[in-house]
């Protein structure tokens, strides 16, 4: 409500009495006010997350179905840049792998998912950013 006030004072302080600037106004509330909303979400987010001492809130389940990996999150250590594995064999323990981490991606919601989210060194990354599960990309050893 706040917030409001404050979209509505700045439109209101912005105004010239014709038809036209009201509807300008109109749009301007209709853009900023999701956009506004949207960043304070994301201060209450990242305000929880930055201190690492208390409990913080977990944006991806903490299981997924047919699989023991969990997906790190900041400010997990394994997360910071540590030297991954190259993919050297392109084998059916790969594909699994890979169609692992695609099921994964999907039930969190995600359009993509990287080996090291999930505990595993190596050189590989899954993304889909379509609808359409057939879009689904695997790199490997990007450079």
């Amino acid at each position: 409500q706040l917030l409001d006030r404050r979209l509505y004072s700045i439109v209101r302080s912005y105004s010239v009495n014709n038809q036209q600037n009201m509807m300008n106004k109109i749009l301007l509330i209709a853009v900023l006010l999701p956009a506004a909303n949207c960043l304070v979400q994301y201060q209450r987010l990242s305000s929880s997350i930055s201190n690492q001492h208390s409990s913080y809130m977990r944006l991806n389940p903490t299981s997924f179905k047919g699989t023991n990996f969990i997906i790190a999150e900041y400010p997990q250590p394994s997360l910071r840049r540590v030297p991954n594995a190259p993919i050297r064999e392109f084998d059916d323990a790969l594909l699994s792998k890979t169609e692992e981490m695609l099921s994964i991606m999907y039930e969190s919601k995600g359009v993509g998912l990287a080996a090291p989210q999930i505990g595993l060194n190596e050189n590989v990354f899954v993304y889909n950013a379509f609808d359409s599960k057939r879009m689904a990309r695997v790199v490997c050893n990007p450079q």
